[in-house]
């Protein structure tokens, strides 16, 4: 993606600067055209040949960019700065300052896009254009235009001498700037690997809090469907049954521990207080044993009903249980039993009947 990105900024620059230059070799190929007509010169028809020719490439690598081939396209522009130099060399070679800068410009502007290798080759293309511009401007007169003095070998030598560390210069640069360029992209590509990674793992770890949470949601729920079905089975394992209004009957069927013991006592206080009762049978015939603990606890669940207004008569008392409570040191004053469920029924009604009586 990053590449990509480069890649058309490059191109959008590239297309920008040729713009530029066709618009203005266009005004100069028009300006170079009324010069022509007004005062015609043979050596202007080779410069407006030239400039018509740079023209030409400058269109071509225009169309090659739009394709997206702006390495390609900048080879062109290099070339057509190296041929056009070499026409300036022919037509004025006057100019020769201007001419030897421009293959140095080529170089510099194609180091911007070129791989390393071609830009060695181009190097050496230019320094050698160099050098026949300068031989064509001083030693080729074809339109017998006034002659440039000659040049000294020695300053012909220096010039090649001081081009050619100037490429070399040129090469250096653009192979340093080419390896820090590489070294940025490919920080940029670990960049965005890492980038990648991390919204991925971001991504992920959203998708298993998401799931966490609809797990924690289903515990919740779970827990509150145990906890209301736990409240279901402890109200039925404790069920209080009315037979009038002044009578109930509270059956015990399993083995007691104190937590089922303070289930009854709850209970039992809540539905006395609810049905404002006077007399509550409380059926042990199913509890298997009975040890002094139990007992205790169902002496003083038989007290705490007392203080409501309630009488509690105990049925189901079996010989071992009789002789627990009675071996327990334990306040039985209050109690009253029956041998049977039936006993403790009719007992309560008669007492009941008593009662509503001397109401």
């Amino acid at each position: 993606m990053a590449e990509l990105d480069n890649d058309r900024l490059q191109q959008q620059r590239f297309a920008r600067i040729v713009r530029g230059s066709l618009i203005f070799l266009l005004a100069f190929i028009c300006y170079d055209i009324g010069l022509q007509i007004l005062a015609p010169k043979p050596a202007r028809y080779l410069h407006l040949v030239n400039l018509i020719g740079l023209l030409g490439f400058l269109t071509a690598s225009y169309l090659v960019n739009q394709r997206g081939r702006t390495p390609q396209a900048m080879l062109l522009v290099a070339t057509a700065m190296l041929g056009s130099s070499l026409m300036m060399a022919l037509s004025n070679p006057f100019a020769l300052p201007v001419i030897l800068m421009m293959p140095i410009l080529a170089l510099i502007l194609a180091m911007l896009y070129l791989e390393q290798k071609m830009a060695r080759v181009l190097s050496v293309v230019a320094w050698l254009c160099m050098l026949l511009a300068t031989i064509l401007a001083y030693n080729v007169n074809l339109f017998n235009q006034a002659v440039m003095p000659s040049m000294e070998i020695s300053d012909f030598v220096g010039l090649a001498v001081l081009a050619g560390i100037a490429f070399l210069v040129l090469n250096l640069f653009q192979s340093r700037l080419r390896n820090n360029f590489l070294k940025a992209t490919q920080a940029q590509k670990e960049l965005l690997q890492a980038q990648s990674v991390m919204e991925q793992q971001i991504i992920e770890r959203t998708s298993t809090l998401s799931q966490l949470q609809q797990t924690n949601a289903e515990q919740t729920r779970l827990l509150a469907e145990v906890e209301h079905q736990r409240l279901i089975i402890r109200n039925l394992s404790v069920p209080i049954l009315p037979i009038d209004q002044r009578t109930l009957v509270l059956p015990l069927v399993g083995s007691l521990d104190q937590q089922r013991l303070d289930d009854v006592r709850n209970q039992a206080l809540q539905t006395i207080s609810q049905f404002k009762a006077r007399y509550l049978v409380l059926d042990i015939t199913g509890v298997p044993l009975i040890d002094d603990q139990i007992a205790l606890s169902l002496v003083r669940i038989i007290e705490a009903l007392k203080l409501l207004g309630a009488k509690t008569i105990l049925v189901g008392v079996r010989p071992d249980v009789a002789a627990s409570l009675a071996s327990g040191n334990l306040q039985l004053g209050s109690v009253t039993s029956a041998a049977t469920l039936q006993e403790g029924l009719d007992y309560a009604r008669t007492q009941s009947k008593a009662l509503a009586k001397i109401a």
